[in-house]
Formats: C-alpha cells, sequence, structure tokens
C-alpha cells in the first residue's frame, strides 16, 4: 500500500486478521497490504478511531482517511479519472 500512498502517508500496521469474504492478504504485524473499503456504511468503524482504513500521516501526525488520488489508485485508476468538476458534493442526480 506505501507504492499508492501520497509522501508523508504510511500504511498502518494490522492488528487483526481479514475475514471472509475479504481476501486474506494482510498479516497481523506487518503493514497493511490492501484497504478494507472505501465506503462508510452502519456499524463501520474503518474510518474512525484507527479503524483499518485509515492511513498515518507524519505532517500531521495523525490518522486519517485515504485521499481521492490514493483511493483512485488502489482501484488501478489514473489520478483525475473519477473527478467530476460538474458534480458537487452533497448533491444528487
Amino acid at each position: 500500500m506505501d507504492d499508492i500512498l501520497d509522501p508523508s502517508r504510511h500504511a498502518c500496521v494490522v492488528y487483526h486478521v481479514d475475514q471472509p469474504p475479504l481476501t486474506m492478504v494482510n498479516k497481523v504485524g506487518l503493514p497493511r497490504l490492501a484497504l478494507l473499503t472505501f465506503w462508510n456504511f452502519r456499524h463501520s468503524h474503518a474510518f474512525w478511531d484507527g479503524g483499518p482504513g485509515m492511513v498515518w500521516d507524519s505532517k500531521s501526525s495523525h490518522m486519517e482517511k485515504p485521499n481521492g488520488d490514493e483511493k483512485e489508485q488502489a482501484m488501478s485508476f489514473h489520478i483525475g479519472t473519477i473527478v467530476v468538476p460538474d458534480l458537487l458534493k452533497g448533491t444528487s442526480r
């Protein structure tokens, strides 16, 4: 994962074994190799309280959500692929 994260951002160490239906790539005690999800859903802890979807930012000294560029790269998209300039955040069509 460190290959796709912006400079100063790093994968966190895995503390819990992945469970099916997830692909079993992350190993306890090693840096995370794959993100669990990019979506928040009810009762998900992936993006708060140091959840498994967070990355360490050494500039801010905080755990943070992956940014848009990092999410695109994790899905093998080119940076900027999912940018939609006409769509405002929080709107739907």
